[in-house]
């Protein structure tokens, strides 16, 4: 009885142990899948480009021209280089929402500054480049009531 005790411990700790290096091999293909989940710059305008094509009141934000801004914060280097980014990808492109576009960019100062830009320049959509997910909900609050594409590459930033 006690051999059979010790073989069934053996082997529940054999089990234990695959376990535990197969849960380690699935945690680490995950977080090496995370790391590529990453969407390219020129199929982010790509897909804001056709989300604009049906956006019923873009109509409305723009006339002969569609202008985009790209927002970024001036202590985000990595946002920075996406705002770059994003920028040649949208200037590759001969029109945004079928009409010609311009490219703007904005230092963000706050959720007021910018839902005054947005509402005097008439803007078609603002690309928040990098981390704005401690700024969602002021941003949300002042935006409310304007008529904008807003679009992010953060998952974390997007509130339903």
């Amino acid at each position: 009885m006690k051999i059979r005790i010790a073989i069934t411990a053996v082997r529940g700790r054999k089990i234990s142990r695959a376990l535990s290096l197969v849960a380690l091999v699935v945690l680490f293909s995950l977080v090496a899948l995370a790391d590529r989940r990453e969407v390219p710059p020129d199929l982010q305008i790509k897909l804001a480009a056709k989300v604009a094509a049906y956006d019923r009141n873009m109509p409305k934000r723009v006339s002969a021209k569609a202008v985009v801004l790209i927002v970024q914060k001036d202590t985000d280097a990595q946002g920075q280089r996406l705002a770059r980014r994003i920028q040649a990808s949208l200037e590759k492109r001969s029109k945004f929402a079928g009409v010609p576009s311009s490219v703007e960019f904005h230092t963000y100062q706050g959720p007021k500054p910018l839902a005054a830009l947005i509402r005097n320049r008439k803007i078609a959509m603002a690309y928040f480049a990098g981390n704005f997910e401690h700024d969602t909900v002021a941003i949300s609050a002042a935006l409310s009531g304007l008529s904008v594409l807003t679009v992010t590459s953060e998952l974390a930033a997007v509130r339903g």
